[in-house]
């Protein structure tokens, strides 16, 4: 994973919020590293993994979500809509791109629930929290500038 961040290092995103993101999940990485793995019951090394999870994804998401990859009309007309829907513009919208013809899917894994769950966990063991949830959209890369083909992402 430390190589996953040397690589993200030099990225840059579109907003803000996506550079954030990417040092809360580096911090948080950096905290984890530093713990005692060992002394941990069975529970903390089950959060634990679920937490490398959320961070190895995060980094696959952000990865996609640079200056140069990212589907900016796509994402526009997303967080035009999830203002509604999501209170706060708590959220950070990040696309991955697939390497395969029809894969078009939203990832909606980490619920607001959840979300808080994790950083409950966090803040007490690691004093770092998590500000904003990722909203992880894939589509195709061949199809990522062809915007009437676009209908199902934003269906979803």
């Amino acid at each position: 994973m430390e190589e996953a961040f040397s690589k993200s290092r030099s990225n840059i995103y579109s907003d803000h919020k996506k550079e954030n993101h990417f040092k809360e999940l580096h911090n948080l990485f950096c905290a984890i590293k530093e713990s005692d793995y060992k002394l941990f019951s069975q529970n903390d090394l089950s959060a634990h993994f679920d937490l490398i999870t959320y961070i190895f994804k995060g980094l696959e998401y952000l990865d996609n979500s640079t200056l140069n990859i990212i589907p900016y009309e796509i994402i526009a007309c997303l967080e035009y809509a999830l203002e509604d829907w999501i209170p706060n513009n708590d959220f950070i919208i990040a696309t991955s791109l697939s390497n395969k013809n029809l894969d078009f899917y939203f990832e909606s894994y980490y619920s607001r629930e959840h979300f808080e769950q994790m950083n409950t966990y966090i803040e007490p063991r690691y004093s770092l929290k998590i500000t904003h949830r990722l909203i992880r959209i894939c589509l195709p890369k061949v199809l990522s500038r062809d915007y009437l083909s676009m209908v199902v992402l934003y269906h979803e």
